[in-house]
């Protein structure tokens, strides 16, 4: 049942908002990082079109996933490749270029 509400939330944050309301009580007991169930999520997100830098914080921490506000409707957006790179293209830019030029 959490694995369908995070698909369905994934898929239209709006129209399926359930899942948000299992935060972050849910990452400590069903989606606890290194389990099965926690792998499957990290799959779906990544998998989707959420922004492959965003992999370690998706994968290594509850941090960001364990957050009320990650689940909201208006700001899961904010995290996929789609708004990253069409709303953030100079901030990418600034920050993936160092003074060196590296």
């Amino acid at each position: 049942i959490i694995q369908s509400l995070a698909s369905l939330f994934v898929a239209d944050p709006k129209a399926f908002p359930a899942f948000g309301q299992l935060v972050p009580e849910v990452f400590a007991t069903h989606l606890r990082l290194s389990t099965e169930p926690r792998k499957r999520l990290n799959d779906l997100l990544l998998q989707s079109a959420f922004d492959p830098n965003m992999a370690a914080l998706i994968r290594d921490t509850d941090d960001l996933v364990g957050s009320t506000f990650f689940w909201n409707s208006d700001v899961m957006p904010l995290c996929t490749k789609l708004v990253i790179n069409s709303d953030y293209a100079c901030l990418i830019q600034a920050t993936l270029t160092t003074k060196s030029g590296e």
